[in-house]
């Protein structure tokens, strides 16, 4: 894998998902087959990730701010957070190389923002995050749902008159 990349992985039989076996390696090569349908959506957008270092079993930690030691070929973008009342680096992750870093570094979950750097916002973004007793079955069954909905509206405002449309 490393000749495929510039990322230096470590630790690759590290176990994430206890439950099914699944090693870090497995994560990695995961993303790389998912990397042409998810960096689209990830293209010039602000990433913020929740890393689990030692699985999906163990207490993971939110991360706007990009690491010390990040390569220097990872790409950030800073912005001013009011709620840290500082200066944040934030990660774009706009090719391969970072998406694989970012595996590297146990980011099992990538969170975007609506807008890329300096526009508005593009796409609606919908968390569905199920807690107990609901699972990952309720889970795709809203996403059908809301998928169902979302073609509905679509329709309804192809077919409304443009000047009841909001630009």
């Amino acid at each position: 894998m490393e000749k495929l990349t510039r990322v230096k992985f470590t630790n690759l039989d590290k176990i994430m998902y206890p439950e099914l076996a699944v090693t870090k390696k497995e994560v990695i090569e995961h993303y790389i087959n998912v990397a042409p349908r998810m960096l689209p959506f990830l293209k010039k957008r602000l990433v913020v990730v929740t890393r689990y270092p030692d699985g999906i079993t163990s207490e993971g930690f939110y991360g706007k701010d990009a690491p010390q030691g990040k390569p220097a070929w990872v790409r950030t973008h800073r912005v001013h957070s009011d709620s840290a009342d500082r200066d944040l680096d934030y990660i774009v992750t706009d090719d391969v190389d970072t998406l694989l870093w970012l595996a590297n570094l146990a980011s099992l979950e990538i969170h975007i923002p609506p807008s890329r750097i300096d526009s508005n916002p593009d796409i609606m973004l919908f968390d569905i995050d199920p807690k107990p007793p609901a699972g990952f079955l309720e889970a795709v069954s809203v996403a059908k749902t809301m998928n169902e909905l979302k073609n509905i509206v679509f329709l309804i405002l192809a077919l409304m008159p443009s000047q009841f449309c909001i630009p």
